[in-house]
């Protein structure tokens, strides 16, 4: 009896041990079920709960819709204009439309006050690349740093600070002086 149970284990050793005739990159007992027949599929979230909360939130985002057309119509009636964003032309950053919004016998001062405002960026980008040279062959930071932060800050705040007022400004003049012309065409 001691026999055969020692020769049933070594045979089951050498079935375990012996190489498969076929290599597979596949282990042998991956995704086995015990039962080799085929899997089945189990939904792992209830189907019916799923189709309740798409639905839900379809119901959500057509209510969001409604409103963001109720508003957009109260700002149409409201005559509240929203500017598009134009200029620079590859990245819009601001409104900017001097030919459209600036009256013709104020376009040039316009112009120029623009061509000056460029030149600021134009003479700040120049200063920061000056002094990253000088910095290099100088082995100073500290003049490089200053150039940078005024750059970063000059450009942002001379366009908010001078600028915008100003263009502003000769937009509002051309568009009172078109309301009174109107209004004063409608009454006499």
């Amino acid at each position: 009896m001691h026999l055969s149970n020692e020769r049933k284990r070594k045979e089951e050793w050498k079935s375990i041990t012996a190489a498969p005739t076929k290599k597979s990159w596949i282990p042998a007992d991956f995704g086995d079920s015990g039962k080799h027949d085929a899997t089945i599929d189990i939904p792992l979230y209830d189907p019916k709960k799923r189709e309740k909360e798409l639905l839900s939130w379809e119901e959500d985002l057509k209510r969001r819709e409604r409103d963001i057309i109720q508003r957009e119509n109260a700002m149409n009636r409201a005559g509240v204009t929203i500017e598009v964003k134009n200029w620079p032309p590859f990245f819009p950053v601001i409104h900017h439309d001097i030919a459209n919004e600036i009256p013709i016998h104020a376009q040039n001062l316009q112009y120029s006050a623009f061509s000056s405002w460029l030149g600021i960026v134009l003479c700040l980008s120049w200063n920061v690349f000056a002094v990253l040279v000088e910095s290099i062959h100088g082995e100073d930071i500290v003049l490089f740093l200053l150039a940078i932060i005024y750059a970063i800050f000059g450009c942002p705040l001379s366009y908010i600070l001078w600028y915008r007022p100003l263009y502003q400004a000769m937009r509002f003049l051309f568009n009172y002086q078109f309301k009174v012309n109107n209004h004063y065409q409608t009454i006499f």
